[in-house]
């Protein structure tokens, strides 16, 4: 927003910030940065509940709203954030002062997996509006395993805080990403065949290199991998007979479908290598 007024000399009056609607369905907003921050104009002297607008600082929006004095929002989750590494990673959470008085402290509660966590004090100055990114804590990610994160916040100020639509986030499905060697297929592999690879691959991306070594046998599957979230020209991915031999690893599959007529389809992906194995359609359509 400040480059475009920069560049063009509109909008001067503009903010750009998340309004903070109460529900799905609602024109109703609670982002202090909204409160008496709009010109007033006679053409719009009621607003969508037909409550009178402001003389002279009416709010920006459809809804005319007071915001309160003391209210602790958290925005978002600033970390982990994917593609990552396994192991321990800081959980971190952004904390916005949603009302017009500073912000000095307030109770963050969190929780992984459903698993609630120690919670954290946190202590401060926060100019109304203000941010700051808090640590909850650096707990350890297990590669493989799936995590969901949610966090909220509780006696702004040492009060009750009075909207609570704004003090909750969650985080779903975060995966560790995949670096180094793996096996698919045979015996006690990491992975027990394609199939299982590229959910892998595209659940949690990668942070590194990755190989998987493909173990001799027919693989009567059909893949499709997307973009690949972390791979560039460093950090690839090779699909590879563990062999050497293109003839004792067969990728195959007959599909019906004229439509889906591919054994393995690349969809969007980069920086990937197949390399000494067999991949055949042996579909009729």
């Amino acid at each position: 927003l400040c480059d475009w007024q920069t560049a063009t000399g509109l909008d001067a009056n503009s903010v750009s910030v998340d309004p903070g609607f109460v529900a799905v369905d609602s024109f109703a907003v609670n982002a202090v940065e909204l409160d008496g921050a709009a010109d007033p104009t006679p053409l719009v002297p009621l607003d969508i509940e037909g409550e009178t607008r402001h003389a002279t600082t009416p709010d920006i929006g459809a809804d005319e709203f007071t915001a309160p004095s003391v209210d602790a929002a958290l925005l978002s989750f600033s970390s982990p954030t994917m593609p990552f590494a396994p192991g321990a990673q800081n959980v971190s959470v952004v904390l916005k002062n949603n009302g017009t008085a500073n912000l000095t402290s307030a109770t963050l509660k969190w929780q992984i997996n459903a698993v609630n966590q120690d919670s954290v004090l946190w202590m401060g100055n926060l100019a109304s509006g203000a941010t700051a990114t808090v640590t909850l804590g650096t707990p350890t990610f297990n590669a493989g395993t799936t995590y969901d994160l949610k966090a909220w916040s509780l006696n702004p100020n040492g009060m009750t805080d009075p909207v609570p639509a704004n003090d909750t986030i969650e985080l779903n499905d975060l995966v560790s990403g995949l670096i180094g060697i793996y096996t698919v297929g045979g015996a006690t592999p990491d992975f027990s065949n394609f199939t299982a690879a590229a959910a892998a691959l595209h659940a949690g991306g990668v942070v590194g290199a990755v190989t998987f070594n493909v173990r001799n046998g027919t693989y009567s599957e059909q893949i499709s991998l997307n973009q690949i979230l972390g791979a560039d020209s460093v950090k690839t991915v090779t699909f590879q007979s563990e062999a050497g031999d293109s003839s004792l690893v067969i990728l195959t599959f007959a599909s019906t479908l004229s439509t889906a007529n591919y054994t393995l389809r690349l969809n969007g992906t980069d920086w990937l290598r197949v390399r000494k194995m067999t991949v055949r359609a042996t579909g009729a359509t």
